[in-house]
């Protein structure tokens, strides 16, 4: 038994529809684009912004702003995309390991100090040369040793105290790359 015709117009023209879109948009039915994959995830810095104003309801040029603010701290930018990534994230407290940076230490028997002074109780004692990992930093009390000077001191929160710069192995009297306690 047919339906009747009532209804069978309905579907004829459920299904001239598209074909009507397309022809008031000048594309043909065999034209009709394909759908496109769904875009990869923007894994931009803008991308990134992007998506942490959406998720926590913030302003996209408020993040961008404190974003730039932070990066430019103490003169610290972000290293790029092929540089030491890790060592930078070391400088930002908080962030990385603890907000300290690896150091090379030379020297026996080296003492690590309460406070950055050489009559300070010692907390702890580096036997020989080692790795540390430095906090900050502060001018204490001038140490002299095998005709080298330095009055620049570096927390070690992982020692519980803090050591002459003398005793790290760098050139430079002050680290490069850590704050100021």
């Amino acid at each position: 038994m047919s339906s009747p015709p009532r209804v069978r117009r309905t579907r004829a023209l459920f299904g001239l529809a598209p074909a009507a879109v397309l022809a008031t948009t000048g594309q043909s039915a065999a034209a009709a684009p394909a759908p496109s994959p769904s875009p990869s995830p923007d894994t931009s810095a803008n991308g990134a912004f992007a998506r942490a104003a959406a998720a926590y309801d913030v302003p996209r040029v408020l993040l961008v702003a404190v974003g730039y603010a932070e990066t430019h701290l103490d003169g610290h930018t972000d290293p790029g995309p092929h540089g030491d990534r890790a060592y930078h994230m070391n400088l930002v407290p908080g962030e990385g390991d603890s907000g300290t940076t690896p150091f090379p230490t030379w020297g026996s028997d080296v003492s690590v100090r309460q406070q950055p002074t050489t009559a300070s109780t010692r907390v702890a004692t580096l036997p020989g040369p080692t790795t540390v990992r430095v906090k900050c930093q502060v001018h204490g009390w001038l140490v002299d040793y095998q005709g080298y000077g330095n009055d620049a001191w570096s927390s070690l929160p992982d020692l519980g105290g803090c050591i002459s710069d003398i005793f790290i192995d760098i050139d430079d009297a002050w680290l490069p790359g850590v704050f100021t306690c």
